[in-house]
């Protein structure tokens, strides 16, 4: 699958967009790459652009003194930036950097804006992504609140298990607002526990 297949699947996720509209598209579309650890967006410039992860690792993160704060973890498949500062024009509160090398299709604000004046139907578009986020990030902050630190770490290793592996825990523990070594204790008994369902299903 190339990766402009890749966007194609994940849009047809969130809108009906036909082939021609997706063609349309596709001609405003850039591909860039970039190396593990490069800054994408840095706190203070304007994002003009939306992202979408075709291969790789990007971490959204802000600074609270010297600590870095995780604010998402986005691997392929999904789009990503500095949303606020995109649809604002302010400047961004967050960075925005690569974790591995990383290939991504990058959509400039201004072809949006461009897209925006020739059909109504590409209005709807940017409404439905703009929800997509919206709803992302209302998830997060709720999950945040009504589950407990075990409930978190539990639910995310169930639904993303290639991230234990892919980010650094230290990154991990902070997006999921668990402290390091609460982190690295659960992280223990989880594979404890593993481990012994293995061992006892080898003795059977």
């Amino acid at each position: 699958m190339t990766h402009y297949q890749q966007l194609k699947s994940f849009l047809r996720q969130i809108v009906n967009i036909s082939d021609e509209d997706f063609n349309e598209l596709g001609a405003v579309l850039q591909e860039k790459r970039f190396r593990k650890r490069e800054i994408i967006t840095g706190a203070g410039d304007i994002e003009n652009y939306l992202y979408f992860v075709a291969k790789g690792l990007v971490r959204i993160f802000f600074l609270k003194g010297k600590r870095e704060i995780t604010y998402d973890i986005v691997k392929e498949g999904s789009i990503t930036g500095s949303v606020s500062s995109f649809l604002t024009g302010k400047p961004s509160r967050y960075i925005v950097e690569t974790m591995e090398p990383s290939v991504v299709l990058v959509l400039a604000n201004k072809d949006l804006e461009e897209l925006y004046t020739k059909d109504n139907k590409w209005e709807k578009f940017g409404r439905l992504i703009t929800t997509n986020f919206i709803l992302k990030q209302e998830r997060g902050i709720l999950d945040g609140v009504r589950y407990t630190p075990k409930e978190r770490f539990l639910f995310f290793v169930e639904n993303y298990p290639e991230f234990i592996q892919r980010v650094p825990q230290k990154y991990l523990a902070s997006f999921l607002g668990i402290k390091p070594e609460t982190f690295s204790r659960m992280k223990k008994h989880l594979m404890v526990r593993q481990n012994n369902k293995n061992n006892h299903k080898k003795a059977i």
